[in-house]
């Protein structure tokens, strides 16, 4: 689906347009191969790079094509559990975005008052909005963290499986952040921002590195969750054994010695009136000197 919004300095709303106008604001939400050659041919695009637009698997960068300047940005999908790719594109009179899935585009900038006309501070404004989001994806992910960490001896296998869904999407944002800040700097060398729009990049390079740093602090934190978890899980198992291995022993002694007692051979008190007895003293007597052994061995 391709949409027009416009926002001047006269016109202070983002105003939906029906057709293209100059100065406009281009919106592509999954676009269909029809949408995308028609964009090409109609904007004189690229057509590998638009179809790279809709690669979720996409890095972060920037390309410069026929004096078109192709922006590829991480940016946080709609459920907030993966990042999609989001392609700018920067021309003489016109800005397009490129997305596989609707991100909510239009509400996010609509309360930033962005101006379509200027198309740097436009970038600048979507790019900071962005971060945002993420960083605020990043922080919740990080108070789960902590949660799991203060209260690791209630761990169960579906925190466990929490965690790792929390430890891919970590891992695709420190890999995304790297790239980013990467694509920041070029920018800065590349773009001719004006002075307003230079600060927000710095400070978004400066945000992005911060992001980073409690990424990678998190991600250490779920790694020692798990092998926390693991030693837990070890230790259980051990002591499972080790009782079932105890009881083992003990079902064994009595139903070894009765195991002579049915034998047709003559054996010792088989006479005596208290023959049970005797064998279940003595059952008694090498379950007593076993428990001494274990204990003296600190096996229990």
């Amino acid at each position: 689906m391709i949409s027009y919004f416009k926002r001047t300095v006269a016109s202070r709303n983002l105003k939906s347009l029906d057709t293209y106008e100059k100065g406009c604001w281009v919106n592509a939400i999954s676009p269909d191969t029809v949408e995308l050659e028609r964009l090409s041919s109609s904007f004189d695009l690229d057509m590998d790079l638009l179809l790279e637009g809709i690669d979720e698997h996409e890095l972060a960068r920037m390309d410069v094509f026929e004096k078109r300047v192709y922006v590829f940005i991480k940016i946080l999908s709609p459920n907030e559990k993966k990042l999609v790719t989001l392609l700018v594109i920067l021309g003489d009179d016109f800005l397009i975005t490129v997305c596989r899935e609707d991100a909510n585009l239009v509400t996010v900038l609509d309360k930033t008052k962005a101006l379509t006309t200027r198309k740097l501070s436009f970038l600048m404004e979507l790019l900071l909005e962005q971060n945002e989001l993420l960083d605020k994806a990043i922080h919740k992910v990080v108070k789960s963290v902590q949660k799991k960490k203060s209260d690791t001896e209630h761990l169960s296998e579906d925190d466990m499986e929490k965690l790792l869904e929390e430890e891919e999407f970590l891992n695709t944002v420190i890999s995304s952040h790297f790239y980013s800040n990467l694509l920041y700097m070029r920018m800065s060398k590349k773009l001719k921002f004006d002075s307003e729009d230079k600060n927000k990049l710095d400070d978004l390079i400066i945000e992005t590195t911060q992001s980073l740093t409690l990424a990678k602090t998190s991600l250490k934190n779920i790694s020692n969750l798990r092998n926390f978890y693991s030693i837990i899980l070890t230790n259980r198992l051990n002591r499972t054994i080790k009782i079932l291995t105890i009881f083992t022993i003990f079902v064994t002694i009595p139903a070894a010695i009765s195991g002579f007692y049915g034998m047709n051979i003559a054996l010792p008190f088989q006479s005596s009136p208290h023959a049970f007895w005797y064998v279940v003293g003595l059952v008694v007597a090498i379950w007593a000197l076993f428990l001494v052994f274990l204990r003296r061995n600190k096996v229990i």
